[in-house]
């Protein structure tokens, strides 16, 4: 699915493992890898764990990319959004 693409293209240009994902985002490995290789779908239906809003929201925050990026399937893979300012941090002068 495209928002695992999405997730694993942020987290390469961000330069984090796997691991490192997991403990920014707060997410259980296998809830990580789920995302990463589809495996919400059934027979093309999303199964009780397709991911929920909360958890696309971490990942947003993790991978400093807003959430726009990883929910809108217009949206393209490439290019990676340049980083958001962490949270509680103001946004870099343009």
């Amino acid at each position: 699915m495209l928002l695992g693409k999405k997730v694993e293209a942020a987290r390469e240009a961000r330069g984090l493992t796997q691991g490192e994902l997991i403990t920014l985002s707060q997410i259980s490995r296998s809830n990580i890898q789920n995302i990463l290789y589809a495996r919400f779908y059934a027979g093309g239906e999303p199964s009780p764990s397709y991911p929920k809003l909360d958890t696309i929201f971490k990942l947003a925050l993790a991978l400093r990319v807003e959430m726009s990026y990883l929910t809108d399937w217009k949206h393209p893979v490439e290019p990676v959004p340049p980083p958001t300012p962490p949270e509680g941090e103001p946004p870099a002068p343009s």
